[in-house]
């Protein structure tokens, strides 16, 4: 068995391990059998604007990242875990814009504006993802980060809850507001 300092493997797997890893199983398979599900439901469709398939090709490779990741520190991989770790934070990044792409074309109007920030003086990185849509209403925006909660109508509700959570378990956080005059804005803050 490697010390912790060189980071390849800690120690055996523990029960506590295990119980991650059935848990990321059925996560991933609730997710795939939520997608089939909208499916059969004719929510979704093959004939889909090639965008939607483009976001749901991106969440799909996010799950292949989580179940990897837990996978890898079910068997004590560490050192790949924390690399794919960071992959999956640079993938957060095409999820949120596409996300934002389908609801503006399902709109049928309006731009999109990505910014990015460096605050050394608070130590965070900082994206910024506005429009200048219809905007959300206050009494929607904390409903957007719960699982299968979705304004469209073909929509699954998984993105920005799995988006928070990516954020949250590398140390940062996303907040959704209003974009002045119009619109929306989700700002992404990541320690750097």
């Amino acid at each position: 068995m490697a010390s912790i300092a060189d980071n390849t493997r800690v120690s055996a797997p523990t029960s506590d391990d295990r119980f991650f890893v059935r848990g990321a199983i059925v996560i991933a398979l609730t997710i795939v059998a939520g997608f089939s599900l909208q499916l059969a439901m004719g929510r979704s469709t093959f004939y889909s604007p090639p965008l939607v398939h483009a976001h749901a090709i991106v969440f799909m490779g996010w799950v292949a990242i989580y179940l990897t990741q837990n996978l890898l520190i079910g068997s004590g991989r560490v050192d790949i875990h924390r690399k794919l770790g960071w992959i999956a934070v640079g993938w957060i990044f095409p999820m949120v814009l596409l996300g934002c792409l389908v609801t503006l074309a399902m709109e049928r109007r309006g731009q999109i504006v990505v910014e990015t920030q460096l605050d050394p003086a608070n130590s965070v990185v900082r994206v910024i993802v506005a429009d200048n849509g219809p905007g959300i209403p206050v009494g929607e925006r904390e409903k957007l980060f719960l699982p299968y909660y979705s304004t469209k109508r073909r929509g699954s509700g998984l993105g920005l809850a799995i988006v928070r959570r990516i954020i949250a378990e590398h140390g940062g956080s996303i907040d959704v507001g209003d974009n002045t005059p119009r619109g929306t804005r989700f700002t992404i803050e990541l320690p750097c």
